[in-house]
């Protein structure tokens, strides 16, 4: 670590570091904090071993673009070092030092609605930020990605479990949902694949513990480790997926925040929700095939508490069966679901979803 602190001008190398291991993340990544006359100054982060320069290097574009156009104060500032650069390559690792973001993830501990106005305003806000030059009109990257990997996804693959034995009975609850619901999920994004929308900068894992607050008002949005172009919708579907579910009442309070603060997308409901479900079935096969390895960088109680949420809310999308959008199947997608029922022969023990 000193010699990553040698490339930064003063205070940096002489604060008070206080190691925070993975910081309560999945990347494997690892986060210093430095404190300066005992209070938290930046955050020091050693990036996941085979994270791509250029790719960081674009993250701290659009981190900057963001402070440069709105003067966004809940974006982190990352420091410069001495030749104004701000990466440092060093131990096999990409290094990067950002300003130590106040307030607490502590949605789920206290929630009430003007924090979900505040978040769903501050996401408008980045967007806002980061749409020019870099929007464009594509089909949404994200309803590819779920395509491919719903694609990839094989229901009689021995499940490896050994080596987080503590999870061994989620995970196996998590593939039999998924079973049932991978040919509903392509059946409902497959139709996306012909209709374009906005592409542009987002967060793409905007979730619970990446937002902090200090009483209702958003302090900081931290980690923009996972951006990338796509549509809009992603951010909002992560969000509040994540932080309310199934609450469409609460989601359309989101929805609606959004809009008024500016948001450069005019939120959907019904894709958001699809956006959000279909990710979270997703998100359980990522699991499935992320513990078939073990990892001493993970902090296994909170990863057995995230994969006991993702399995809470594949449970309550199975129960919904159908309704895995908010809106009636369009024949289009009818046909669709046919098609990809007969052509899934391997897949046993599925249950046809119960007509509305």
């Amino acid at each position: 670590m000193n010699a990553v602190l040698k490339h930064y001008p003063s205070p940096i190398p002489d604060l008070t570091w206080h190691p925070l291991g993975c910081a309560g993340g999945f990347s494997g990544a690892s986060v210093w904090r430095g404190d300066l006359h005992g209070k938290p100054l930046v955050a020091l982060k050693a990036w996941p071993i085979g994270f791509r320069r250029s790719k960081l290097r674009q993250i701290h574009e659009w981190m900057l673009q963001s402070g440069r156009c709105d003067n966004l104060h809940f974006v982190p500032r990352v420091w410069p070092w001495e030749t104004g650069q701000t990466i440092v390559y060093e131990a096999g690792r990409l290094w990067d030092v950002c300003t130590w973001m106040g307030g607490t993830a502590d949605f789920s501990a206290h929630p009430n609605d003007e924090k979900l106005r505040a978040s769903c305003r501050a996401i408008a806000q980045l967007h806002r930020a980061w749409t020019v030059p870099n929007s464009t009109v594509s089909i949404c990257p994200a309803v590819e990605r779920r395509l491919s990997l719903l694609g990839q996804f094989d229901p009689n693959a021995p499940l490896l479990s050994a080596a987080y034995p503590e999870a061994a009975a989620i995970l196996e609850s998590v593939r039999s949902t998924i079973r049932r619901l991978v040919p509903l999920a392509m059946a409902v994004l497959e139709p996306e694949r012909t209709r374009p929308g906005p592409v542009q900068p987002c967060l793409c894992d905007v979730w619970h513990d990446h937002v902090l607050f200090d009483a209702d008002r958003v302090t900081g949005i931290v980690d923009y480790g996972s951006m990338k172009f796509d549509h809009p919708a992603v951010d909002l579907a992560r969000w509040l997926g994540d932080v309310v579910g199934d609450e469409e009442s609460k989601v359309r309070l989101g929805l609606d925040a959004y809009r008024e603060a500016g948001g450069p997308w005019e939120p959907d409901f019904e894709f958001v929700s699809l956006l959000d479900r279909t990710g979270v079935i997703c998100a359980g096969i990522h699991w499935m095939n992320r513990l078939s390895v073990p990892s001493d960088s993970l902090d296994r109680v909170r990863l057995v508490e995230r994969v006991r949420k993702v399995a809470g809310r594949l449970e309550t999308i199975s129960r919904q069966s159908t309704r895995l959008v908010a809106i009636p199947r369009t024949a289009e997608i009818e046909s669709t679901l046919r098609s990809l029922w007969n052509r899934s022969p391997k897949i046993d023990r599925f249950s046809e979803p119960e007509r509305r």
